[in-house]
């Protein structure tokens, strides 16, 4: 990048003027000429006693430059990011089959939302195949086994009284490689929502099973999407 400065005129001189920077003289009196760069963009400012001009210019070796360390620095951020599943197995390549889950909680439907919600999330992951006729496979089965409700946040005038709560629930995911008989994921998968407190708690959190479901389907999948199979 270069950069070229010329000054016109003296200060408190009235007849200070812009000349043509192919056409200033010298100290002699002689004139020269100054060849300017191809200019990639200039811009000029005017003040009460001189005028100034700049230009600048990108080279024709420093455009390409340029633009080929941009292109080197986004591919080097994206380099920990994978598309697709992350397992290493090809999406839709496996099916898999989920069966009821176990449901050992006090809370009515709470295994049939989990099931709606986790087949839903499985075909828009697209991972693996969603399997109805029992020969997925992967079998998914599991046990939910708590949901809890603790207090979020208090009311400000009353720092005993609740306002806010936030629903957990806690499933036992197992998920079985059908041909080989192998168990590749056990483990505690945990869903969350919030509610917001009124006069009929109970109604509130009826109402909030469904989204508790939903977020406890995302994770399911995120483990099985995860798992090596």
């Amino acid at each position: 990048m270069h950069l070229n400065f010329d000054i016109v005129g003296a200060r408190g001189n009235p007849k200070s003027e812009i000349r043509n920077p192919k056409q200033i003289r010298n100290s002699n009196g002689e004139m020269f000429k100054t060849r300017w760069p191809k200019s990639f963009g200039a811009f000029c400012f005017r003040t009460f006693d001189f005028v100034s001009s700049f230009e600048f210019r990108v080279s024709s070796l420093g455009l390409p430059l340029i633009l080929v360390c941009t292109g080197a620095l986004l591919l080097a951020g994206c380099a920990g990011y994978q598309v697709g599943p992350t397992n290493g197995v090809a999406a839709g390549t496996k099916s898999i089959q989920v069966q009821p889950f176990q449901d050992k909680t006090l809370e009515p439907r709470v295994g049939e939302y989990l099931g709606l919600a986790l087949r839903r999330q499985l075909m828009q992951d697209g991972t693996y195949r969603l399997d109805t006729h029992g020969e997925g496979d992967i079998v998914v089965r599991g046990v939910i086994k708590e949901l809890n409700r603790g207090e979020l946040s208090f009311s400000p005038t009353d720092v005993l009284t609740p306002r806010d709560y936030t629903l957990s629930l806690l499933v036992q995911l197992i998920a079985v490689d059908r041909a080989t008989g192998r168990t590749n994921v056990n483990r505690l998968i945990a869903g969350h929502t919030t509610i917001r407190a009124g006069s009929d708690l109970g109604s509130a959190e009826r109402q909030a099973v469904p989204l508790l479901a939903e977020d406890a389907a995302r994770n399911v999948v995120s483990a099985l999407a995860d798992g090596a199979w």
